[in-house]
């Protein structure tokens, strides 16, 4: 049985009410990002901007004019992790369940084209 729940403070109640209800094993808790893809494309923008920042800083130092972009590769992003603190022993009230945090990120490495100084 598989059962999604989309607000984090709700989980604790709902292991609750299976426990309440008889379940005796409950296992393959995930915690995941919603839209994870867009917001990964929205990270991949911003990495694109920040390299042409950066790029832009060193050809002025070099004397020379950015380009158009001639390479650009993306390492690894990798699946999502999931991050919560561990919650302490077992209360009276609710099962346990902390909140933590997911984090994305994209790391870009592009190559520009350069020119001599106009």
């Amino acid at each position: 049985m598989t059962i999604r729940v989309r607000d984090v403070t709700k989980v604790a109640n709902m292991i609750d009410v299976l426990v309440g209800a008889g379940a005796n094993d409950i296992g393959g808790i995930n915690f995941m990002v919603s839209q994870a893809s867009k917001l990964l494309d929205e990270a991949r923008e911003q990495a694109i901007s920040d390299a042409r920042r950066k790029a832009q800083i060193y050809a002025k130092a070099a004397g020379v004019t950015l380009g158009e972009p001639f390479s650009i590769t993306e390492e690894g992003s990798g699946t999502p992790m999931f991050r919560a603190k561990v919650a302490g022993g077992m209360a009276a009230s609710a099962a346990p369940v902390a909140q933590g945090e997911e984090t994305l990120s994209v790391t870009v490495n592009v190559s520009w084209a350069i020119k001599p100084k106009e």
